[in-house]
């Protein structure tokens, strides 16, 4: 998903995503947002839950799954293993809040500057 949204992104900062931001400002309750799908469905069949699994998920038909379903492999393979290419976005996002926020605080001392 957040791949999807970095092109029609004007601030490059933004890497989490709207659901990066919803869950920083409050909006929405995401309980589940840092657990990857297997673990969930691990927990439900291990605890005899059943689990349904939507149909246009394994299609290529959008972008999102098109993205979910050959792109993060490829990446995953490249950067060593999926929690190397998890760890590379935390880092690459946490990075980048970084340099929004020291951008923010040049521009606000700028601001102070002028006044």
């Amino acid at each position: 998903t957040n791949l999807a949204g970095m092109e029609a992104r004007s601030d490059p900062f933004e890497l989490g995503g709207s659901d990066q931001r919803s869950r920083m400002l409050g909006y929405f309750v995401k309980p589940c947002l840092e657990l990857r799908k297997t673990q969930i469905v691990d927990f439900l069949t291990s605890n005899s839950y059943e689990w349904r699994e939507d149909e246009s998920n394994s299609s290529n038909k959008y972008k999102r799954n098109k993205i979910r379903n050959e792109l993060m492999p490829l990446l995953s393979e490249i950067a060593g293993g999926d929690e190397a290419i998890h760890t590379r976005f935390r880092n690459l996002e946490q990075q980048s809040r970084e340099i929004g926020m020291d951008l923010a605080l040049r521009a606000q001392q700028d601001l102070d500057e002028m006044n």
